[in-house]
């Protein structure tokens, strides 16, 4: 049943995307990919991601993701989890209020992030918290 709802909320989500871009209330990214570092909070360990930026809202300062998590060690190192959430552009934060960022090349990003893990076996269905971390970003 989270696996139906999950996929519905997912639905929703994309067909306002398509809406609001089209009011000019935010702007698509369709072609860029990050490497994150994720703090997996319920196991307490770290794992690594490849992140999309999907789009961004309010002057590019508040993003929402596409994500998939490998974690580096603990029994489940060997899994894969997917998800999703939303972050904060750090130097696009502190342009709009009103600040200078003094690193330009540095592009750096942090939030949260809802994951799944779609080989689990487990009866549960829970959705993992995370925290990311990105430090540059390429845009093609």
């Amino acid at each position: 049943m989270r696996k139906i709802l999950l996929v519905g909320i997912m639905l929703f989500a994309l067909t306002g995307i398509a809406f609001a871009e089209e009011m000019n209330l935010f702007t698509f990214s369709p072609f860029n990919l990050q490497g994150d570092t994720i703090y997996l909070m319920s196991r307490q360990d770290f794992g690594l991601g490849i992140g999309w930026t999907v789009a961004t809202l309010y002057k590019d300062v508040i993003e929402i993701r596409a994500e998939s998590v490998f974690p580096i060690v603990g029994d489940g190192s060997n899994t894969t989890l997917i998800g999703a959430g939303f972050g904060i552009n750090i130097p696009k934060l502190i342009d709009a209020l009103g600040g200078t960022w003094l690193m330009p090349t540095i592009t750096s990003s942090i939030g949260i992030l809802g994951l799944y893990d779609f080989n689990s076996v487990s009866e549960t269905d829970e959705i993992e918290p995370a925290i990311y971390l990105t430090i540059l970003k390429v845009t093609f």
